[in-house]
């Protein structure tokens, strides 16, 4: 099952309250509560990387395992800001067909064909860039969390870092995984959309780890 962010470009239209009181654990609550499931697996990537281990920490009964794809852990707001605007502009200001091609090759390093060979893959991301709406998104905000917190899921989680994710693979983020010990697997010639990129090594690490 995959869900849609809240307020993402193309996802799920927030409702009235959203604006006011979403809170991204209580929508995770009423998502499962409303599947009958009582404990579950989940893999994200980037964004929803962080939404897994957010989960995972804030309801670790009802958490098994989690992989987390293209995702670090942050050290601080200023970082992760400061990486995401090095990483989309100018391009994503301006999400021209030229621009949007520009961003991904950008973002997936050597295997932007696991895009550019899909037309519907390259509209749908064309898509989102054209229509993301930072105001809706602001509402998912980015909590930093200590090594201490992380040890409470040292045993439960995976991370999955392409070597070409500008990014996840860099000097601080691999130094924090380390020093946390969070179990994390460093994939070669893979960027940011690395299940993409790599599906089928992707798929195995996450059946693998997930196996009880």
């Amino acid at each position: 099952m995959a869900v849609d962010h809240i307020g993402g470009s193309g996802k799920s239209e927030p409702n009235g309250q959203y604006a006011q009181s979403f809170d991204k654990t209580k929508w995770l609550d009423e998502i499962l509560e409303s599947l009958n499931m009582s404990s579950v697996y989940i893999a994200g990537v980037s964004y929803g990387a962080y939404l897994a281990y957010h989960y995972a920490m804030a309801r670790p009964d009802r958490v098994r395992k989690i992989v987390c794809m293209a995702g670090s852990i942050h050290g601080s707001s200023f970082e992760v800001m400061s990486k995401m605007m090095r990483a989309f502009l100018p391009e994503a200001l301006f999400p021209s067909d030229r621009n949007v091609r520009k961003l991904l090759r950008r973002l997936c390093g050597t295997n932007s064909d696991a895009f550019e060979n899909h037309p519907d893959l390259m509209q749908h991301w064309s898509y989102l860039l054209k229509f993301f709406n930072n105001r809706s998104m602001m509402k998912h905000t980015i909590k930093i969390y200590s090594k201490v917190d992380f040890q409470a899921i040292q045993d439960k989680a995976l991370f999955l870092v392409g070597d070409q994710d500008i990014l996840s693979h860099y000097p601080k983020a691999l130094a924090r995984l380390r020093a946390y010990g969070m179990e994390h697997r460093i994939v070669k010639n893979a960027g940011h959309a690395i299940n993409h990129e790599m599906p089928d090594i992707i798929h195995g690490e996450i059946m693998a780890f997930c196996k009880d």
